[in-house]
Parts: C-alpha cells; structure tokens; sequence
C-alpha cells in the first residue's frame, strides 16, 4: 500500500464531511470513507522504521508506546472536529427554518403549498390561522410527505374562493406539459383577492407554489387613487388627470353634445376676510354638496379646480341652447340655498352666494375632442366667466347666454 502523508488525511476526512453532512452510521458509504481514513492513520503511524540491533526492549515499547498515543490523539483530534462541523452545520440549518418561519408568521397572507388534485388535497408549508372546528388531516404521521393535508374544498372556503373556479383556473388546458403562472389576480367572495404563482404540472395534476392575500393591497391601492384623485376639502374630483377625466366622462355620453362650464365665487376674498378662512373652507363645502344634490341622474361631473374655482361638466347636451339653459337653471338651484352662519346659538345668519359662471358646448366626434383641446376649451369657458363677473349679470333672474359653441 501507497504510504500516505498527515495532509492527504486531513483532505480526505474534510471530503468526506463536505460529501456526508449529516453522518449516519447506518450508511455503507460513511463507514467505507472513515474505514479508508483509519487505515491511512494506521500506516502513517506504523509504517516500518529500522531498529538497531543496539535498542534495548524497553526502548522499542517506549517507541510503539508514544506511536501508540499520537494515534489516539489524531483519532480524538478526528473526533472533536466531526462533532464541532456537524454542530455548525446543525445550528446554521436551524437558525434557516427558524428564520423562514418567523417571516412566514410576519405574513400571515403569504402561503406556501402543493395542490394534488389527484388526492384532492392541499399541502401548505406553513400552518394558516384556522378556527378550531378546522383541523388538518396527518396521513401517516410517520412520513414528512403526507403531513398537514388539507381537503381541497375546505382549503377554499377558509379563503373564501370558489373551489370550482380555482381548479379550473389552475388546470385550464395549458399548451405544454406544465405550466405556470405568475401573478395571477384571482377574485375570491366579496372583496377578497388572491395573486397566485407557481407551477402546474399536467401529468402528475400537482400545483407547486405561493397564494398571497392581496385584499388589503387593493383596498389601500384604491384609496390611495381616491386621495390622488380627490380634493381633500370638498371630497369632488381635484385637477390631477384633469383632461382625461373630462375625456372619459364625455365619451360615455349618449349624445354627441357635451359642455364645460367654469364657475367662480364671487366675493369669496372678503368672507375670508371678514368670517376667517374656517368659515371660507366650510362654505367651499357646502357649494361642493349642493353640486352632487342636484346630479341625480349622474350626467353632471363637478370638479374643484383651485381656491373658490370649479368646473361643472354636463354630456347628454341636445344643443348649444340647452347647455345654456341649463347651466342657468344649475346655477340658480345652488345659489337658491344659504349658507347658514351661526354668529351665535341664538343668532343665525343666512349667507346668499352668487356665482360667475361661463361655459363652451363641443362635440366629443369631432377631433377638439383631445386631451390638448380640452384645455383651451376650459380657457375659453373661464374668459365667458370673467366676462360675465365684469358686467355683473349674475342675478339669476333671467337666462344669460354664456355657453358658446368651440370651434376647433
């Protein structure tokens, strides 16, 4: 046998714990690689040494003695490194899944699973919080592949989804073998809504993936838009988007008529001055609730531009006449209901509030029908309402022409 150096030992025991982590003694492999370790130990200590004829008994027991004790001592050194590396490796792999779980716990929403729909079961990776009349069904509790089994139905429910719906989803004729999917909305009772991915093998009807609950998600999503798309004060539609809310609001109207009209507060200035700007913002508010009283039929979109300025959008508009006429009679049911100012809980002061008002009437079939043109469109709308703030025409007691038709 080839004699062996203390180094090629030191690599082959270090192999032999990379390749065999996880030491079983069961394991023929484990027991030949450590079997081959021993005997390079072996013929490294006992590799043949001349002994002069001079050298007494006592001097070749107190040789084999001492080979003896460095043999010993490499075993134990063997010994303590095996038991120091797989602690390590143990402790390293714990602290893992221990991790993994605690950021499973952090998101409830997120769950980990396996769809047999074969069995019809579901496996998840980490338990869900269930009631107490819902229990997981151990299949064999002996084997780590049958645990925390789930009926598929009962699966569904809990996340309130359709169970039918769900399989159908997931195994819908796909073109090749398997199949995945990656963040798939699917829509579950009421305002639930799940984001699945993963993959679907059509062979073996196994699902591999993830589902996370991203109800919440939506809900926060669509409140965050509103308060983009809202003014804070009012509650009616702020200018963000401006162009293409009029665009999309216009184009559902069932004639081709739509108008603009732009109304501003006339003495707004001195009641801040003279009642504080308290009294300004709640009068704000309640112009803003009187424009959404008097839109029952849902054709009119008032929108807050800035300060005391606003636009009210009306489609459904037969001709340049009856957009005229009826910003007119609008404008006369707001103004027709006070603000009550309260001085004092014995006095009550009513506040009348006059408009200026102006407006342009367009055909949304037409090419000024563009995100560009509305602009201009609300410019011209806002000249008629200087014109008519000018000329004080604002008393409401007859028609006043202040819709134009644009021409692009």
């Amino acid at each position: 046998m080839e004699s062996k150096s203390i180094s090629d030992i030191v690599i082959l025991l270090f192999s032999y714990l990379k390749s065999n982590n996880n030491y079983n003694i069961n394991n023929i492999n484990s027991i030949s690689t450590f079997n081959e370790t021993n005997n390079m130990i072996s013929e490294l200590i006992y590799q043949p040494t001349a002994i002069n004829g001079a050298n007494n008994t006592f001097d070749q027991y107190q040789s084999y003695y001492t080979q003896q004790r460095i043999r010993d001592l490499i075993f134990a050194l063997m010994f303590v490194i095996f038991i120091i590396y797989n602690l390590y490796k143990r402790e390293n792999s714990n602290s893992m899944v221990h991790t993994f779980k605690k950021i499973l716990n952090f998101t409830p929403t997120l769950i980990i699973l396996e769809i047999n729909f074969k069995l019809n079961m579901v496996k998840t990776a980490n338990p869900i919080d269930i009631d107490q009349s819902f229990e997981y069904i151990n299949i064999n509790s002996n084997s780590s592949q049958h645990r925390n089994l789930i009926p598929f139905e009962q699966f569904c429910e809990y996340l309130q989804l359709n169970a039918s719906q769900l399989s159908q989803i997931i195994r819908q004729s796909p073109e090749q073998s398997d199949r995945t999917f990656k963040g798939l909305i699917v829509k579950g009772q009421g305002d639930k809504k799940y984001r699945i991915t993963g993959k679907f093998d059509e062979k073996s009807l196994v699902f591999c993936g993830v589902i996370l609950d991203i109800s919440e998600e939506k809900s926060e999503l669509k409140k965050m838009k509103k308060m983009a798309s809202r003014d804070a004060l009012t509650g009616l539609y702020n200018r963000n988007m401006l162009n293409q809310k009029i665009q999309k609001f216009c184009s559902q109207s069932q004639s081709d008529l739509c108008s603009i009209n732009f109304l501003d507060l006339n003495d707004f200035k001195q009641i801040n001055d003279n009642y504080g700007h308290e009294v300004g913002d709640q009068v704000l508010k309640h112009l803003s609730s009187q424009f959404l009283l008097n839109n029952m039929d849902g054709s009119i979109l008032p929108i807050r531009l800035s300060g005391d300025e606003f636009l009210i959008v009306k489609r459904g508009v037969e001709s340049v006449d009856q957009a005229n006429t009826f910003i007119n009679e609008y404008i006369s049911k707001i103004s027709s209901v006070p603000f009550q100012l309260s001085s004092s809980e014995q006095q009550k002061t009513n506040l009348l509030l006059k408009l200026s008002f102006g407006g342009v009437a367009f055909k949304k079939s037409s090419s000024s029908f563009s995100e560009s043109d509305i602009s201009a469109m609300i410019n011209t709308a806002d000249s008629k309402m200087y014109e008519m703030k000018k000329t004080k025409l604002n008393t409401y007691q007859c028609n006043i022409n202040t819709v134009t038709l644009y021409q692009c």
